[in-house]
């Protein structure tokens, strides 16, 4: 997905809350928008300390400001996935759960994906810790994301 595309799919389901709030939930359905806090609401009061390491860390880099129960899912699906592409499909989903500043991440969800599967990669699913290191600021210093 683009980040245009991103753009334009919460337009399209924020115009359905903007526009009537009592709307049924199935019409919802119809653009659904897994970076809704509104439809999609974490529930959960202890998330794992592997999800908070993990939010930690990307808030940061890409300028993100809300998750969802998608993102949580999905993180958790892509941490206990033992098959290889089913582990990539659920990173893959978690970008696209996330809402960032102006509704756009810093850099492209293709980027963002390859990224996130290294780190999942590197610190084994955020069981260690990784906090922000000074040459990820340093690169995307450089390229005019922070």
């Amino acid at each position: 997905m683009s980040i245009r595309e991103y753009q334009q799919l919460i337009e399209a389901h924020e115009f359905l809350h903007e526009s009537n709030q009592y709307i049924l939930r199935n019409k919802y359905n119809t653009r659904p928008d897994p970076s809704c806090q509104v439809c999609n609401p974490v529930t959960r009061r202890n998330l794992p300390a592997t999800f908070l390491r993990f939010w930690d860390w990307y808030r940061n880099k890409y300028r993100a400001i809300s998750i969802t129960s998608y993102t949580v899912e999905n993180f958790e699906k892509a941490s206990a996935s033992i098959n290889h592409e089913t582990h990539k499909t659920y990173i893959k989903l978690i970008p696209t759960s996330i809402r960032y500043y102006s509704n756009t991440p810093s850099k492209e969800f293709s980027e963002i994906n390859a990224e996130l599967e290294e780190k999942f990669r590197s610190t084994n699913n955020f069981i260690v810790h990784t906090p922000l290191v000074q040459s990820e600021q340093d690169s995307d210093s450089e390229q005019g994301n922070i």
